[in-house]
C-alpha cells in the first residue's frame, strides 16, 4: 500500500488553519466604547465592562455586550442609562452577529493583518438592524485581534432609543444629547483549548 497519501493527509491536518477551531473572547483584553455629545459641544467617553463572545469553527461570530455594565464614570448616570435608555431589566444584552469567511482569515500568518468591511447584525432593546463594520484583523500565533478601523455610528432612532435619550436629556436638564453615537472596539479572541 502506498504510504504517501496517508502521510500527506496527516500533514495537511496538522497544518490546517487554526481558524477551524473555536475562538473565545478574552474579555479582559477587549473593549467596546462609545462617545456621547451633550449640549452640542461636550464630548464624553464611555465603555462597557462586561463582554462575551466566540467564533465557531464554521465562522459564526457573536459578541454579547452586557448593557448593565455601562460605565460612564458617574454612578447615577450609569443607573439612568440602564433604566431609561437601555431598559436592561427587559433587554440585558446587545448582540452582534457576523458570518466570517474562515478560509480568507485562515490564510493569515502570525503577524499579518487584513482590512475588511463586514456586515453585522446588531440586536438591541428589541430591535435588529444590519450595520457595516470596517475592521482590521491582526493574526497572532494563537490569537486574533479585531478592531474598528473607524468608529461605527449608531443612530438612536434605528434602535428605538429616541424616547430614552429624551428622558435622559430632561432629567439631566440638558439642551441636547446628540442621537448619533460613534462606537469603537478592540476584541481579542484566543483559540479555544481542545
Amino acid at each position: 500500500m502506498n504510504k504517501t497519501l496517508p502521510l500527506l493527509f496527516a500533514a495537511l491536518l496538522s497544518f490546517a488553519p487554526n481558524t477551524w477551531a473555536e475562538w473565545r473572547l478574552d474579555s479582559e483584553a477587549s473593549s467596546v466604547g462609545f462617545l456621547s455629545v451633550k449640549n452640542g459641544q461636550v464630548v464624553e467617553s464611555h465603555h462597557f465592562n462586561k463582554l462575551e463572545g466566540s467564533v465557531s469553527a464554521s465562522g459564526n461570530a457573536t459578541l454579547i455586550i452586557k448593557l448593565d455594565s455601562v460605565d460612564t464614570m458617574i454612578p447615577i448616570r450609569n443607573e439612568r442609562m440602564r433604566e431609561m435608555l437601555f431598559k436592561t431589566a427587559s433587554f440585558p444584552d446587545a448582540t452582534v452577529s457576523v458570518s466570517i469567511d474562515m478560509a480568507k482569515f485562515g490564510r493569515l500568518k502570525a503577524g499579518e493583518a487584513l482590512s475588511e468591511t463586514v456586515a453585522g447584525k446588531l440586536e438591541m432593546v428589541g430591535q435588529s438592524a444590519t450595520v457595516m463594520v470596517p475592521v482590521s484583523v491582526i493574526r497572532g500565533h494563537n490569537s486574533v485581534i479585531v478592531s474598528s478601523r473607524k468608529p461605527v455610528v449608531i443612530n438612536a432612532a434605528n434602535w428605538g432609543l429616541t424616547d430614552g435619550l429624551e428622558a435622559l436629556r430632561n432629567i439631566a436638564n440638558l439642551s441636547s444629547i446628540t442621537p448619533a453615537v460613534p462606537v469603537s472596539f478592540t476584541l481579542k479572541f484566543d483559540r479555544a483549548e481542545k
